[in-house]
């Protein structure tokens, strides 16, 4: 295991984070340190201590907030909901005498219609006469409580005017309090108010009983006390205050003045006071960082949702050097520090996004840091500007750069886009040739020892931290690589089905977006585990040589076969070999069945557990290593059953196979990338098995005889 992997191991993402953030803080402490003071409460200087900077006299200003926070009332909100309840049901009382009075007006017609129709004898009918026991108390129950017989007359005897006239004021005044607001100490004045309304009516006592019986039943509170609005308000008062604030320059102590505790705290709290540090200065400069860390965490876990600690202890590391860098330089000139540096290396190990990113947010951390240390703010954002254009030019060509040489090219590219900037600005800025000239020169010298530094640590950072650059991979790409060499000596059809298997994960690699180089070197390797025992597999076997497995039961036959990955893996990593590429070769048959020997046994035993002869070295968790999957099975499959042409048929159905078997859940391949694989995987296999020309057989005699003949 090697340092970086025992790191990565031993840290979590967040402490990892939180250590580069922190180196980040300790390197950027550059600030001017204001004059400090020896003083207490009552002291008296004999010279004016004035602001060296804006500050904000937080002790004054936050009494001012207490006082706004006191000045504001209670805020109180009416329920509405509780409003509507209370209003439907005194609507529904009135609704209910209604009907009753409509029931025996109803009733008085009809009677009065008999009479007039001589079919009932008598004087003429009234209310008082229809209103018998048993008609009373019919109508009794109808009411919303129950009233006695001559309340009930008096009710009937009223005009529709008059109960009307009552139903409405009693309506009117209780709407009128409810929309005022009725508190929950306010109740029974509220009724009283609807009350003194409805005794003013001339109306019959009755109608005035009536139209009051809901009012006093139910209105209740629909006013309250709302905390969040007065929250709301305090707040609101509190926002409104103007700060009290000190400007630069402005006398704080004048000379001869006892010291108050509120200047001594004021003059704490600009780090004035010996002993104390500028609060706000360093707060500044920690916060700032801190937002380009949250920016900076944001953008990569957008470009790499699973972004490891060895990519941010590696970033870490790259900032780090850029920093005690600036610290030697910044104060000279600000120019010399190698901004791109961090973009090259980042994109030549990680990716360019990752390497634009970082590099960009450097030169802005960069460009502070020149501005604190006296550079003018013209200066500095020249400088920024010069930086990022640096390391985005720098870190778009160094993607993965697969040549030592290109990597230089990339620095003289960069430095050359930086001084370009230089250029620019100093054209419209009106500078003068010499100036303008200094700029390019010192970009481009910049850039190129940050390439020249770049591709000497390239090197350590893949030993240290087993990182897989693309010239690493080349290398291991070479057959003269000892494990490699091992399995072309070793296993001659092994190796050889490892190249075709690398020919194909790779073209399709690149036709569905993943790591092509990656892909082909995790291929060449995926088979080493067969060195273990290579002639239990028939690409190594010779013509003559009987197979042995037929001597194995099919189990035996089938845990030798399904341990061939995990070998493999344990081979790789024990050669010192990348993690990810052990990784692919453990995972590259996934879970599936082992059909053959499963076939074999259950023939002899119908009710074999499958279980026993499935792979478990896990399904695909990349894209690599479900491409080298497909591949594998395409090419065996090719293989045994020859050149005949009919490739579209057999990846459709080991792609098919492999997809029903829940082989690539776990890889984010659509239907159209597995078609597009199917495409690449036939492109290769037709340019491999392509048709020859047959030679017609001639005799050809040696030119010698021809002569003695």
């Amino acid at each position: 295991m090697t340092l970086g992997d025992r790191l990565e191991k031993t840290m979590s993402r967040n402490t990892a984070l939180g250590l580069v953030l922190a180196v980040v803080i300790l390197l950027s402490a550059i600030a001017v340190t204001p004059k400090s003071y020896q003083l207490e409460v009552g002291s008296v200087y004999q010279e004016n201590i004035t602001a060296p900077r804006e500050v904000e006299d937080t002790a004054a200003t936050n009494d001012l907030k207490k006082r706004a926070r006191e000045a504001v009332s209670p805020v109180y909100s009416k329920d509405g909901a509780e409003t509507v309840a209370m209003q439907e049901q005194i609507q529904a009382y009135y609704n209910q005498v209604d009907q009753v009075r409509n029931k025996a007006f109803v009733q008085l017609d009809l009677v009065s219609a008999r009479w007039e129709a001589g079919e009932q004898p008598g004087a003429e009918p009234t209310v008082e006469s229809i209103l018998t026991d048993a008609f009373y108390q019919e109508l009794n129950q109808q009411m919303p409580e129950s009233v006695d017989k001559a309340t009930m007359l008096a009710l009937l005897s009223a005009t529709d005017e008059q109960w009307q006239a009552a139903k409405t004021q009693a309506t009117d005044s209780s709407n009128a309090a409810f929309e005022n607001g009725i508190g929950e100490d306010a109740v029974a004045l509220a009724v009283s108010g609807v009350q003194k309304q409805l005794e003013a009516l001339p109306v019959p006592d009755v109608c005035k009983q009536l139209a009051a019986k809901p009012i006093t039943t139910y209105m209740k509170a629909n006013l309250f006390y709302d905390e969040d609005a007065t929250e709301d308000a305090k707040r609101k008062a509190e926002n409104d205050v103007v700060p009290v604030v000190y400007k630069k320059g402005q006398t704080i102590v004048k000379a001869g003045e006892q010291v108050s505790q509120a200047q001594l705290a004021l003059l704490q709290q600009l780090g004035m006071i010996a002993g104390g540090i500028s609060v706000p200065l360093y707060l500044g400069l920690i916060l700032g960082i801190l937002l380009l860390g949250a920016a900076g965490t944001y953008l990569l876990t957008r470009v790499m949702p699973e972004i490891d600690t060895k990519t941010i202890l590696m970033s870490g590391i790259c900032i780090a050097f850029v920093l005690l860098a600036a610290l030697l330089v910044i104060k000279t000139n600000p120019r010399y520090v190698p901004v791109c540096f961090i973009a090259m290396t980042m994109s030549m190990i990680v990716s360019a996004r990752v390497g634009m990113i970082l590099g960009n947010l450097t030169s802005v951390l960069i460009g502070v840091m020149a501005m604190i240390s006296g550079a003018t703010a013209q200066g500095a954002f020249i400088m920024l500007l010069s930086g990022m254009a640096s390391s985005t030019v720098s870190a778009y060509l160094a993607d993965r750069c697969k040549s030592r040489l290109r990597l230089l090219s990339c620095g003289l590219a960069g430095g050359a886009a930086g001084g370009l900037v230089y250029i620019c600005m100093g054209l419209l800025l009106g500078s003068g040739f010499m100036t303008i000239l200094e700029g390019v020169l010192i970009s481009l010298l910049v850039a190129m020892v940050a390439a020249m530094v770049c591709l000497g640590s390239t090197p350590i950072w893949e030993q240290v931290f087993h990182v897989l650059t693309p010239m690493k991979l080349m290398e291991l790409c070479n057959p003269t690589n000892p494990l490699l060499h091992k399995l072309s000596m070793e296993a001659p059809g092994t190796y050889h089905h490892s190249i075709m298997v690398g020919n194909l994960a790779e073209a399709a690699a690149e036709a569905v977006g993943a790591d092509a180089l990656l892909t082909r070197a995790a291929a060449y390797y995926h088979d080493v585990g067969k060195l273990k025992a290579p002639l239990f597999y028939s690409e190594n076997q010779p013509q003559d040589m009987p197979n042995p497995h037929d001597k194995l039961k099919p189990l035996e036959s089938a845990r030798l076969i399904r341990n061939h990955p995990i070998d493999g893996e344990r081979m790789i990593l024990e050669a010192g070999i990348a993690p990810e590429i052990a990784k692919i070769a453990r995972q590259h048959h996934g879970t599936m069945l082992i059909y053959y020997f499963y076939n074999k046994a259950k023939q002899q035993n119908p009710d074999v557990e499958p279980l026993l002869f499935r792979h478990d070295g896990g399904k695909p968790t990349s894209r690599e290593a479900a491409l080298i999957m497909l591949a594998d099975a395409t090419e065996a499959a090719t293989r045994a059953g020859g050149a005949s042409g009919n490739y579209k048929q057999t990846m459709e159905k080991i792609i098919q196979q492999r997809y029903d078997d829940g082989q690539l859940d776990l890889v984010d391949f659509t239907f159209q990338d597995l078609n597009t694989i199917a495409r690449a995987f036939e492109s290769v296999l037709r340019g491999m098995y392509h048709q020859r020309i047959q030679y017609p057989d001639v005799q050809i005699k040696r030119e010698r005889e021809e002569t003695r003949s």
